[in-house]
């Protein structure tokens, strides 16, 4: 990929063009880590109001794997059915926050279907539902507001 190579240096070398390379990468990098966090505000003040119904395990379905370091992850996909006045909905997602992802050993990850569960959802619109309300994560946001400082810092270097 040579001409990959020059062509980035014919970018960098040229002047000004660094510098809104990364001012680009850096506008972008905050509105990344601005939609987060706003999506975990707005998760948060549904997490407040939730209320729950019974449901019934209609699918469970667990992907496991080990980690480079050793750690089991995994991925659920469930389906459970619950119905709020009387309407069904079907949950789909285990958690609140960190949607399907979990760790392995926790709870629900072992229910065969037909298990009764509690499925916390939004009164203002039902179909909005977890298993599990967990806390925020705001770990991709902050990953997201350090490439912002980062390249930040880059195109101050790269400034004449």
């Amino acid at each position: 990929m040579e001409w990959l190579d020059r062509l980035l240096a014919s970018w960098l070398g040229a002047p000004g063009v660094g510098l809104w390379i990364f001012a680009a990468a850096a506008i972008g990098s905050l509105v990344v880590a601005a939609v987060i966090l706003l999506d975990q505000r707005r998760r948060t003040a549904r997490g407040a109001r939730m209320a729950h119904a019974l449901g019934r395990v209609r699918k469970l379905e667990l992907t496991e794997w080990l980690t480079t370091a050793g750690a089991r992850k995994g991925a659920a996909q469930i389906e459970v059915d619950y119905a709020v006045e009387g309407r069904p909905f079907t949950c789909t997602t285990f958690r609140l926050f960190r949607g399907n992802s979990v760790v392995g050993g926790e709870p629900f990850t072992t229910l065969p279907p037909g298990h009764e569960v509690l499925v916390f959802y939004d009164p203002r619109e039902p179909g909005f539902s977890a298993l599990v309300i967990d806390q925020p994560t705001y770990v991709a946001a902050v990953i997201a507001a350090a490439l912002a400082v980062a390249f930040v810092g880059m195109a101050v270097f790269m400034a004449p």
